[in-house]
């Protein structure tokens, strides 16, 4: 064991001296150069969002936001970091100088074209791979001026309903941009909000507390490191270009399927790995920090995060994975995209998904990607429908064949993205056509119903038993306090007991309650008067 230490030290050693050390390093991880400086950067920025704790002096605090940054930035775009740092620049003289009311939009439309024209440029010079450029900084730029933008819109509105994120007023340069440098978020986030930021440079509210980080750091951190020999395991035995070769295609059904999940299991690992890591920065610097649990008395540290895996792995519902997968950015779809767009919800669904798509990359096949993820999410909610409608559903052969066909979709869309190259996708989905096929054919089969469903349930005490759960499904009496964040595990919990839990409320209660979401529950009762 000693000697082979030795020899790993010798290795280095003679790697760094013959110049070479970073290529050679990257290669005994199985990595590309540009991935492996990733890799180490984003290690770095766990011990320097640390030390922010230390630090008092909010001016000093900011300015070691900006200084690190800019040096994060530095190492991993070079003179690139140039158009970062001007687009900063030109979104906080837009905020001052357009009109309050209409800088939601202009700074989301201005930072998706900006981080589009790099996309195009490293489709156009890096065709067929994906190499480190700047495009990668400039997409956690459009999370964070989109969610500046709009709290900042937010704040000049009359609305009763205040956001307690909202901006009454634009900071000072100083604090945008030490918002828009911090090096726990830089990189891949997780992205937050700036109201919340500035409370954590000045140390108001829940931030002027005590702050116990580093056991929380570390066990993020270490998670993220865990996933490492996982991810180098599967793709050693199963290569993401195993599709590619002529073995992949003559193996039978079976044998295909588990190299689906494999090869989707590794990808996965890989976002889980960078994803715990920079969750383990944001826990360091005490951003992330979310009061006291009162159960327990330990300190929370989930205001922002990235993402679960219990969620993501296990659970059973697509929209909670959806939700649960790189929660930040899903949260800034939700609120900045979705939210924002007047239209029917199918059709906010799809011009969300499809912005995802081009917020990711120029690649055309990203855009079937997500184009056939939003498909699938409308096929398995109406699914989750007809459980509540039809109880001989509700059998352990159905729900485990469900949840078997969900992760197999979940594989099927992650393993795209190791792709980038439609002809490649071809390729890949004439040995696992069934996954698609069977989507597009119930999703027609949904939309044939839901042009119908009004004329044929009217009348159905089903139907009307489905209308009543899901306009009462998150309320307090069936599905605990909306205010208290649950977790992934409880969420399914949860709806899971709603299933066989639907209870009949009195007219005063729909009454009390009433939204758009709740009308229909009162017109059918009327209507049944």
């Amino acid at each position: 064991i000693n000697a082979e230490y030795m020899g790993y030290f010798i290795f280095i050693r003679s790697s760094m001296e013959s110049g070479n050390w970073i290529e050679r390093t990257s290669a005994l991880f199985g990595l590309k150069p540009d991935s492996f400086i990733f890799l180490i950067t984003l290690n770095l920025t766990v011990p320097i969002s640390f030390l922010l704790r230390y630090i008092s002096n909010p001016t000093i605090r900011m300015l070691y936001c900006i200084l690190s940054g800019f040096l994060i930035f530095i190492i991993l775009y070079g003179y690139w970091t140039i158009f970062p740092i001007v687009n900063l620049l030109l979104v906080y003289f837009l905020a001052k100088y357009i009109k309050r009311t209409a800088i939601g939009w202009t700074v989301a439309i201005e930072s998706i074209v900006l981080t589009g024209c790099f996309h195009f440029y490293s489709l156009i010079v890096y065709y067929g791979g994906w190499d480190m450029s700047v495009a990668g900084g400039l997409m956690m730029q459009v999370v964070h001026l989109s969610y500046f933008a709009w709290d900042y819109q937010d704040g000049a509105s009359a609305d009763l309903k205040r956001s307690p994120t909202e901006l009454k007023e634009l900071p000072s340069l100083l604090e945008f941009f030490a918002a828009g440098l911090s090096p726990s978020q830089i990189m891949v986030g997780p992205a937050g909000h700036i109201s919340d930021f500035l409370n954590f440079i000045y140390l108001r509210k829940e931030y002027a507390e005590t702050l116990h980080t580093f056991w929380p750091m570390m066990k993020k951190y270490c998670t993220g490191l865990i996933w490492i020999p996982v991810y180098a395991s599967i793709t050693h035995f199963f290569p993401v270009k195993v599709y590619e070769t002529p073995q992949f295609y003559n193996n039978n059904f079976f044998m295909r399927s588990f190299y689906l999940l494999a090869i989707g299991l590794s990808l996965k690992a890989r976002y889980y790995v960078v994803f715990k890591i920079a969750e383990g920065a944001v826990a360091g610097s005490g951003l992330s920090y979310n009061g006291t649990d009162q159960a327990t008395g330990k300190q929370k540290y989930d205001k922002i995060y990235m993402i679960d895996i219990f969620c993501t792995e296990l659970c059973v519902f697509q929209r909670s994975i959806v939700e649960e997968w790189n929660k930040p950015v899903q949260l800034w779809l939700k609120n900045c995209i979705h939210r924002r767009i007047p239209c029917s919800p199918l059709g906010k669904m799809f011009v969300t998904f499809l912005f995802s798509a081009i917020w990711h990359g120029c690649y055309p096949l990203y855009i079937y990607g997500f184009l056939f993820y939003s498909i699938t999410t409308v096929n398995f909610n109406y699914i989750y429908k007809m459980f509540v409608v039809y109880k001989f559903l509700r059998t352990p052969i159905f729900y485990l064949s469900l949840s078997v066909f969900l992760y197999f979709t979940a594989c099927y869309f992650t393993s795209i993205f190791g792709m980038l190259l439609i002809e490649k996708a071809i390729k890949f989905s004439r040995g696992l056509v069934w996954i698609p096929i069977v989507h597009f054919v119930f999703f027609c089969f949904v939309l044939i119903l839901d042009t119908k469903k009004e004329k044929v349930h009217l009348e159905n005490p089903k139907y009307i038993r489905m209308k009543v759960y899901e306009s009462f499904k998150t309320d307090k009496e069936l599905m605990g306090d909306p205010t208290e964040k649950a977790t992934p595990k409880e969420q399914t919990r949860k709806q899971l007991l709603s299933w066989d839990l639907i209870l009949p409320v009195s007219y005063t209660h729909l009454r009390a309650h009433e939204t758009l979401r709740y009308l229909v529950c009162r017109l059918l009762l009327e209507k049944k008067k």
